[in-house]
């Protein structure tokens, strides 16, 4: 009996921790893409200036994001998003209008992320 007691209060902790990561993941993405839009719109706006601070916010929000995180099951990802991420910056301080096509594919990658962090039964045991 102790057994089993043991298996339901260990199978809850770990479907409890998969719904808060997959919350404190949900919202760090939704913070990463408002920092990329706000980069987008700033540079839109004339302000290279704060274009890369909402870049370089965004890549910094990202890396501390991937550093706590365990659950990721595709290291390339995170490749990808940080590199396009700093890219962004990178083409705000040039005033490159390759800005635009650079945001979309990091918010692209930033859903997809946030996709793959739904919870399933594969992905919580």
């Amino acid at each position: 009996m102790k057994r089993l007691a043991g298996c339901i209060i260990l199978t809850a902790l770990l479907v409890g921790f998969a719904i808060y990561a997959k919350i404190y993941s949900q919202g760090e993405m939704t913070a990463i893409s408002d920092l990329v839009n706000s980069a987008k719109d700033s540079y839109s706006a004339g302000n290279a200036e704060e274009a890369m601070t909402s870049a370089r916010q965004a890549l910094k929000k990202w890396g501390d994001l991937a550093e706590q995180t365990l659950f990721v099951d595709c290291p390339e990802i995170d490749v990808e998003i940080t590199i396009t991420l700093a890219r962004i910056e990178k083409y705000a301080q040039n005033s490159d209008d390759e800005i635009y096509p650079e945001c979309a594919a990091a918010l692209s990658l930033l859903d997809n992320y946030s996709d793959r962090q739904e919870l399933t039964w594969v992905n919580v045991f």
